[in-house]
């Protein structure tokens, strides 16, 4: 009986605490309404005495806005707002596929993450020319104008199963860069007068034929010939290989003072189908922008014509570069040739072209 009274006392305690904390949060929550009445009373006063032009005694709090929205909503005109920002159209580009972005950020970054950057000539040789003043060389002094190589990617492709045949050419470059080669021209009687007028270096007849087997003779670049010297020079066909004269290469010929002057003047280049690329020299870093630039554009020129135009471009990729500094792509549509139109490439006339439109 005593355990039951206890626990009924206990009961009756905790019920009567409740009600007490509920009565203490009524009174907090009847307080905070008084509160709010008594803010909004302020904020109706000082409203309807601003609009009267006397001070009010009451101040609004600092929290509360002291207008009303109706006060404001009056103000608001109904009519729309002009708009002054013009419309500007966006542009979104895909990322290329298996890079990051078309264009990196800054000048430091990996080649493989983005697309070739193709830079202008004069922008790819001022990149040359910077790198030239901090790029370490062992030998400085001998090395202190560096040669300009272009690096030339051709398509050899002609119909499905033919290629273009393996080509080498000489040419005499706008602006000359180099010492002039070494001629040996072998002719007889008057043509012998001839090669030496043209200043060729070495010229002889028979009897110039052991010195060259026996090696007593072997410092020269070319050799060039007349037509009736090339029986007598059978010999020399193994020793001197690719220097042995040659009417496709034109270092075989009556016109011996040409020959003699574009190879000692000229510029070599040649290409192979495996390699399926030229590389050859257009200069020094002492030329100027624009004397390389002309000598660049005629090598392109020449290069071009191997090929017929109609089977589409020959250049597929150009990269300037020099000794010991890194490559740069250029962007080279506009020193290739005009495209031919197919009416053109036949060989049609005009009135022949009118027929066929």
């Amino acid at each position: 009986m005593a355990a039951s009274m206890s626990m009924m006392s206990v009961r009756v305690a905790a019920a009567i605490s409740r009600s007490s904390s509920h009565a203490r949060g009524l009174r907090h929550v009847r307080h905070r309404l008084q509160q709010d009445v008594i803010c909004s009373f302020h904020c109706q006063a000082s409203i309807s005495d601003s609009q009267q032009g006397s001070r009010s005694v009451f101040t609004s709090p600092g929290y509360l806005q002291s207008r009303s929205f109706s006060s404001i909503t009056g103000q608001v005109s109904d009519e729309p707002a002009e708009e002054t920002v013009a419309e500007e159209a966006m542009v979104v580009q895909e990322r290329p596929k298996d890079y990051l972005a078309w264009k990196p950020v800054d000048d430091v970054y990996l080649h493989m993450h983005y697309p070739p950057q193709l830079k202008s000539f004069h922008e790819a040789m001022e990149i040359l020319r910077k790198q030239d003043t901090w790029m370490f060389c062992r030998r400085r002094n001998k090395y202190a104008d560096r040669t300009v190589t272009i690096s030339v990617n051709l398509d050899m492709a002609l119909k499905k199963k033919k290629l273009v045949d393996p080509f080498q050419s000489m040419l005499i470059l706008p602006h000359a860069f180099k010492p002039d080669n070494t001629v040996l021209c072998f002719a007889r009687g008057s043509d012998a007068q001839v090669a030496i007028d043209a200043r060729a270096d070495i010229v002889g007849g028979e009897e110039l034929v052991p010195k060259v087997l026996s090696k007593e003779v072997k410092d020269f670049d070319y050799c060039v010939s007349s037509p009736d010297m090339m029986a007598e020079l059978a010999p020399l066909r193994q020793l001197l290989r690719k220097r042995f004269p040659n009417s496709k290469r034109g270092s075989v010929g009556l016109d011996l003072p040409s020959m003699i002057h574009r190879y000692k003047k000229g510029q070599e280049y040649k290409c192979q189908i495996k390699g399926k690329h030229v590389n050859v020299a257009i200069g020094k870093l002492s030329l100027t922008n624009d004397q390389l630039e002309e000598n660049m554009q005629c090598i392109i020129t020449d290069i071009c014509k191997h090929k017929p135009p109609e089977f589409g471009p020959f250049v597929t990729k150009l990269t300037i570069n020099a000794f010991l500094l890194d490559g740069v792509r250029i962007n080279f549509e506009k020193y290739l040739p005009a495209p031919v139109d197919e009416l053109e490439s036949v060989g049609l006339s005009s009135e022949q072209e009118k027929v066929i439109l």
